[in-house]
Protein backbone atom coordinates (compact mmCIF):
# COMPACT_ATOMS: atom_id res chain seq x y z
CA UNK A 1 0.00 0.00 0.00
CA UNK A 2 1.68 3.33 -0.91
CA UNK A 3 1.67 6.41 1.04
CA UNK A 4 0.34 9.20 -0.97
CA UNK A 5 2.49 12.18 -1.82
CA UNK A 6 1.74 14.07 0.82
CA UNK A 7 3.24 11.67 3.30
CA UNK A 8 6.25 10.01 1.43
CA UNK A 9 9.18 10.51 3.56
CA UNK A 10 12.62 11.40 2.24
CA UNK A 11 15.96 8.73 3.17
CA UNK A 12 19.16 9.23 2.18
CA UNK A 13 18.44 11.79 -0.22
CA UNK A 14 15.83 9.22 -2.21
CA UNK A 15 11.94 8.75 -2.05
CA UNK A 16 10.36 5.27 -1.03
CA UNK A 17 7.08 4.34 -0.25
CA UNK A 18 6.74 2.94 3.30
CA UNK A 19 5.30 -0.20 4.14
CA UNK A 20 1.98 -1.02 5.94
CA UNK A 21 3.59 -0.53 9.26
CA UNK A 22 4.43 2.64 7.58
CA UNK A 23 1.54 4.12 6.67
CA UNK A 24 -0.20 3.98 10.07
CA UNK A 25 2.61 5.40 11.88
CA UNK A 26 3.26 8.77 9.97
CA UNK A 27 6.23 10.14 12.15
CA UNK A 28 5.20 12.42 15.27
CA UNK A 29 7.31 15.44 14.10
CA UNK A 30 5.22 15.44 10.39
CA UNK A 31 1.40 14.71 11.91
CA UNK A 32 2.21 17.62 14.52
CA UNK A 33 3.26 19.75 12.37
CA UNK A 34 0.53 19.31 9.88
CA UNK A 35 -2.23 19.10 12.92
CA UNK A 36 -1.01 22.35 14.00
CA UNK A 37 -1.69 24.31 10.83
CA UNK A 38 -5.33 23.05 10.23
CA UNK A 39 -5.57 23.88 13.92
CA UNK A 40 -4.52 27.63 13.41
CA UNK A 41 -6.95 27.96 10.75
CA UNK A 42 -9.36 26.51 12.37
CA UNK A 43 -9.34 28.80 15.26
CA UNK A 44 -9.15 31.70 12.92
CA UNK A 45 -12.32 30.57 11.18
CA UNK A 46 -13.75 30.11 14.51
CA UNK A 47 -12.69 33.54 16.20
CA UNK A 48 -14.19 35.26 12.68
CA UNK A 49 -17.52 33.42 13.19
CA UNK A 50 -17.41 34.57 16.73
CA UNK A 51 -17.10 38.11 15.85
CA UNK A 52 -19.67 38.17 13.25
CA UNK A 53 -22.10 36.85 15.96
CA UNK A 54 -20.90 39.53 18.58
CA UNK A 55 -19.80 42.44 17.05
CA UNK A 56 -22.29 42.44 14.23
CA UNK A 57 -20.10 42.10 11.25
CA UNK A 58 -22.12 44.38 8.57
CA UNK A 59 -22.80 46.85 6.32
CA UNK A 60 -23.03 49.84 8.13
CA UNK A 61 -26.39 52.14 8.53
CA UNK A 62 -26.99 54.66 6.00
CA UNK A 63 -26.97 57.06 8.74
CA UNK A 64 -23.33 55.57 9.64
CA UNK A 65 -22.12 55.96 6.14
CA UNK A 66 -22.75 59.69 5.97
CA UNK A 67 -22.50 62.24 8.29
CA UNK A 68 -25.55 64.40 9.14
CA UNK A 69 -24.84 67.06 6.86
CA UNK A 70 -24.91 64.34 3.86
CA UNK A 71 -27.99 62.91 5.06
CA UNK A 72 -30.80 62.21 2.60
CA UNK A 73 -34.16 63.95 3.04
CA UNK A 74 -36.79 62.16 2.77
CA UNK A 75 -39.26 63.88 2.97
CA UNK A 76 -42.35 65.44 1.08
CA UNK A 77 -41.13 67.51 -1.77
CA UNK A 78 -41.26 70.92 -0.89
CA UNK A 79 -41.77 69.98 3.22
CA UNK A 80 -37.92 71.19 3.71
CA UNK A 81 -38.92 74.88 2.58
CA UNK A 82 -41.69 74.54 4.47
CA UNK A 83 -41.19 73.50 7.88
CA UNK A 84 -38.19 76.36 7.08
CA UNK A 85 -40.78 79.16 6.82
CA UNK A 86 -43.34 77.97 9.31
CA UNK A 87 -40.05 78.66 12.04
CA UNK A 88 -39.32 81.27 10.28
CA UNK A 89 -42.64 83.20 10.76
CA UNK A 90 -42.39 81.72 14.33
CA UNK A 91 -39.61 83.32 15.01
CA UNK A 92 -40.98 86.61 13.38
CA UNK A 93 -43.70 86.31 15.49
CA UNK A 94 -41.72 85.69 18.86
CA UNK A 95 -39.76 88.84 18.45
CA UNK A 96 -42.30 90.99 17.48
CA UNK A 97 -43.20 94.20 20.28
CA UNK A 98 -46.40 93.63 22.34
CA UNK A 99 -48.63 96.59 21.44
CA UNK A 100 -51.90 97.48 23.70
CA UNK A 101 -54.23 99.98 21.77
CA UNK A 102 -58.21 100.33 20.79
CA UNK A 103 -59.46 99.45 18.33
CA UNK A 104 -62.56 100.79 15.95
CA UNK A 105 -63.76 100.42 12.48
CA UNK A 106 -63.63 103.39 9.98
CA UNK A 107 -65.45 102.56 6.44
CA UNK A 108 -65.51 98.51 7.60
CA UNK A 109 -61.82 98.55 8.23
CA UNK A 110 -60.32 98.09 11.34
CA UNK A 111 -58.26 100.55 12.78
CA UNK A 112 -55.81 100.45 15.45
CA UNK A 113 -54.69 103.45 17.85
CA UNK A 114 -51.76 102.60 20.63
CA UNK A 115 -52.36 103.48 23.86
CA UNK A 116 -51.43 106.86 25.05
CA UNK A 117 -50.77 108.52 21.05
CA UNK A 118 -53.04 110.60 19.13
CA UNK A 119 -51.91 108.35 15.86
CA UNK A 120 -54.15 105.88 14.16
CA UNK A 121 -52.93 103.30 11.79
CA UNK A 122 -55.33 100.88 9.47
CA UNK A 123 -54.98 97.07 10.06
CA UNK A 124 -53.72 94.98 6.86
CA UNK A 125 -55.69 91.46 6.15
CA UNK A 126 -52.62 89.66 6.57
CA UNK A 127 -50.85 87.46 9.18
CA UNK A 128 -53.09 86.97 12.53
CA UNK A 129 -55.58 89.75 10.99
CA UNK A 130 -58.26 86.63 11.28
CA UNK A 131 -58.14 86.12 14.66
CA UNK A 132 -58.45 89.85 15.64
CA UNK A 133 -61.44 90.41 13.44
CA UNK A 134 -63.46 87.58 14.86
CA UNK A 135 -62.79 88.33 18.69
CA UNK A 136 -64.00 91.86 17.55
CA UNK A 137 -66.56 90.54 16.00
CA UNK A 138 -67.49 88.67 19.50
CA UNK A 139 -67.09 91.43 21.85
CA UNK A 140 -68.04 94.75 19.63
CA UNK A 141 -71.22 95.72 21.22
CA UNK A 142 -71.71 99.01 18.71
CA UNK A 143 -70.03 100.13 15.53
CA UNK A 144 -68.35 103.04 17.24
CA UNK A 145 -66.92 101.03 20.29
CA UNK A 146 -63.38 101.57 20.94
CA UNK A 147 -62.59 97.62 22.15
CA UNK A 148 -58.76 97.17 23.90
CA UNK A 149 -56.92 94.94 21.93
CA UNK A 150 -53.12 93.19 22.58
CA UNK A 151 -50.97 92.17 19.82
CA UNK A 152 -47.51 91.31 18.80
CA UNK A 153 -47.07 93.28 15.35
CA UNK A 154 -44.80 96.25 13.51
CA UNK A 155 -46.59 99.15 11.48
CA UNK A 156 -44.85 98.99 8.29
CA UNK A 157 -46.07 98.93 4.64
CA UNK A 158 -47.40 95.51 3.83
CA UNK A 159 -45.39 94.32 1.17
CA UNK A 160 -47.52 90.88 1.18
CA UNK A 161 -51.08 92.70 1.48
CA UNK A 162 -53.41 91.83 -1.08
CA UNK A 163 -55.15 95.39 -1.41
CA UNK A 164 -53.05 97.47 -3.43
CA UNK A 165 -53.80 100.05 -1.18
CA UNK A 166 -52.47 98.29 1.56
CA UNK A 167 -49.22 97.99 -0.52
CA UNK A 168 -48.70 102.22 -0.19
CA UNK A 169 -49.37 103.30 3.28
CA UNK A 170 -47.98 102.04 6.73
CA UNK A 171 -50.57 99.43 8.70
CA UNK A 172 -50.32 97.38 11.39
CA UNK A 173 -49.46 93.99 10.65
CA UNK A 174 -50.25 92.05 13.22
CA UNK A 175 -48.09 89.15 13.78
CA UNK A 176 -50.26 87.51 16.83
CA UNK A 177 -53.11 88.36 18.07
CA UNK A 178 -52.95 87.89 21.92
CA UNK A 179 -56.38 89.24 23.51
CA UNK A 180 -58.77 91.58 23.53
CA UNK A 181 -60.51 93.20 26.55
CA UNK A 182 -64.32 94.78 26.37
CA UNK A 183 -64.79 97.50 29.01
CA UNK A 184 -61.13 98.20 29.43
CA UNK A 185 -58.93 101.19 28.48
CA UNK A 186 -55.57 102.24 28.42
CA UNK A 187 -56.04 104.38 31.49
CA UNK A 188 -53.84 107.23 32.23
CA UNK A 189 -50.40 105.88 33.02
CA UNK A 190 -49.41 109.24 35.47
CA UNK A 191 -52.74 108.17 37.28
CA UNK A 192 -52.21 107.78 41.38
CA UNK A 193 -55.42 105.35 42.35
CA UNK A 194 -55.82 104.19 45.64
CA UNK A 195 -57.05 100.66 46.69
CA UNK A 196 -59.52 101.72 49.21
CA UNK A 197 -62.81 103.54 48.52
CA UNK A 198 -62.30 103.63 45.13
CA UNK A 199 -65.26 102.03 42.58
CA UNK A 200 -62.92 99.22 40.71
CA UNK A 201 -64.45 97.99 37.49
CA UNK A 202 -63.61 94.27 36.51
CA UNK A 203 -62.00 93.84 33.19
CA UNK A 204 -60.41 91.01 33.26
CA UNK A 205 -60.97 87.41 35.21
CA UNK A 206 -57.87 84.91 35.50
CA UNK A 207 -56.75 86.76 31.66
CA UNK A 208 -60.40 86.27 30.49
CA UNK A 209 -62.69 89.31 29.20
CA UNK A 210 -65.79 89.99 31.75
CA UNK A 211 -69.26 89.69 29.86
CA UNK A 212 -71.66 91.52 30.53
CA UNK A 213 -75.13 90.96 31.19
CA UNK A 214 -77.28 92.80 29.22
CA UNK A 215 -79.02 95.79 31.35
CA UNK A 216 -77.28 94.34 34.02
CA UNK A 217 -74.83 96.08 36.34
CA UNK A 218 -71.14 95.94 35.35
CA UNK A 219 -69.09 93.37 37.82
CA UNK A 220 -66.86 95.72 40.51
CA UNK A 221 -65.28 95.83 43.97
CA UNK A 222 -65.40 98.30 46.67
CA UNK A 223 -63.07 98.43 48.85
CA UNK A 224 -64.31 100.30 51.75
CA UNK A 225 -61.79 101.68 54.51
CA UNK A 226 -64.93 102.11 57.43
CA UNK A 227 -64.74 98.03 58.80
CA UNK A 228 -62.59 96.98 56.22
CA UNK A 229 -65.95 96.22 54.54
CA UNK A 230 -65.72 94.88 50.84
CA UNK A 231 -69.14 95.32 48.54
CA UNK A 232 -69.82 94.72 44.83
CA UNK A 233 -71.34 92.73 42.23
CA UNK A 234 -70.67 89.93 40.28
CA UNK A 235 -72.66 91.76 37.17
CA UNK A 236 -75.51 89.75 38.99
CA UNK A 237 -75.27 88.88 42.53
CA UNK A 238 -74.42 91.66 45.02
CA UNK A 239 -71.26 90.74 47.11
CA UNK A 240 -70.33 91.25 50.50
CA UNK A 241 -67.43 90.88 53.06
CA UNK A 242 -64.45 91.75 54.83
CA UNK A 243 -60.92 92.05 54.08
CA UNK A 244 -57.62 91.83 55.74
CA UNK A 245 -54.97 94.73 54.66
CA UNK A 246 -51.02 94.61 55.39
CA UNK A 247 -49.10 96.91 53.34
CA UNK A 248 -49.21 94.81 50.06
CA UNK A 249 -50.62 92.15 51.38
CA UNK A 250 -54.60 91.78 51.00
CA UNK A 251 -56.96 88.60 51.71
CA UNK A 252 -60.71 88.49 51.90
CA UNK A 253 -62.85 86.33 54.61
CA UNK A 254 -66.19 84.72 53.68
CA UNK A 255 -67.78 86.64 51.08
CA UNK A 256 -71.69 86.37 50.95
CA UNK A 257 -74.01 86.50 47.32
CA UNK A 258 -77.75 87.80 46.45
CA UNK A 259 -79.39 84.97 45.09
CA UNK A 260 -80.18 85.54 41.72
CA UNK A 261 -80.71 83.15 38.58
CA UNK A 262 -78.28 84.75 36.19
CA UNK A 263 -77.46 81.00 34.02
CA UNK A 264 -75.29 83.32 31.86
CA UNK A 265 -73.07 84.39 34.12
CA UNK A 266 -73.13 81.43 36.48
CA UNK A 267 -70.22 80.29 35.48
CA UNK A 268 -68.19 83.51 35.59
CA UNK A 269 -69.54 84.15 38.87
CA UNK A 270 -68.44 81.08 40.30
CA UNK A 271 -64.81 81.87 39.05
CA UNK A 272 -64.61 85.01 40.33
CA UNK A 273 -65.40 83.74 44.20
CA UNK A 274 -63.12 81.51 43.86
CA UNK A 275 -60.49 84.41 42.61
CA UNK A 276 -60.79 86.20 45.93
CA UNK A 277 -60.43 83.45 47.78
CA UNK A 278 -56.89 82.98 46.20
CA UNK A 279 -56.04 86.91 46.70
CA UNK A 280 -52.91 87.33 49.03
CA UNK A 281 -51.55 90.92 47.24
CA UNK A 282 -52.17 93.42 45.08
CA UNK A 283 -50.13 96.07 42.91
CA UNK A 284 -51.40 99.14 41.37
CA UNK A 285 -50.21 100.76 37.58
CA UNK A 286 -51.92 103.76 36.54
CA UNK A 287 -55.68 103.11 36.60
CA UNK A 288 -54.99 99.81 37.16
CA UNK A 289 -55.16 97.13 40.04
CA UNK A 290 -54.55 93.90 39.41
CA UNK A 291 -55.17 91.18 42.41
CA UNK A 292 -52.30 88.39 42.87
CA UNK A 293 -52.40 84.87 44.48
CA UNK A 294 -49.04 83.79 46.64
CA UNK A 295 -47.24 83.43 43.59
CA UNK A 296 -47.65 86.80 42.23
CA UNK A 297 -49.61 85.62 39.57
CA UNK A 298 -52.63 88.26 38.16
CA UNK A 299 -55.97 86.45 39.28
CA UNK A 300 -58.00 89.60 38.59
CA UNK A 301 -57.67 93.03 36.30
CA UNK A 302 -60.10 95.66 37.59
CA UNK A 303 -60.07 99.49 35.73
CA UNK A 304 -60.51 102.66 38.20
CA UNK A 305 -64.12 104.42 37.89
CA UNK A 306 -65.35 107.47 39.91
CA UNK A 307 -66.55 106.28 43.22
CA UNK A 308 -70.05 108.10 42.45
CA UNK A 309 -71.18 105.68 39.32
Amino acid sequence: MFLPELYKDRIGGEFRHGSDKNCLCIPGRFWMRRSARYLAWIGVLCCLILAWATTGCRAPRQSEQAPASEAIDRRAPGATATAGAATADQTTADQAPELSGTVHQEGGVLVFRPCHTRTQVPIAATGDHAALRAADAQWRRSPDERLLVVVRGRVAVAAEAVAAEERKTPHLIVERFLGVWPGETCGRPDAAAQLENMYWKLTRLEDRPVRLREGGREAHLVLHTAGRRLAGTSGCNQLAGVYELAGERLAFGAIATTKMMCPDLQEQEQALLAALARVAAWRITGQHLELLDRDGVPLLRLEERALTQ
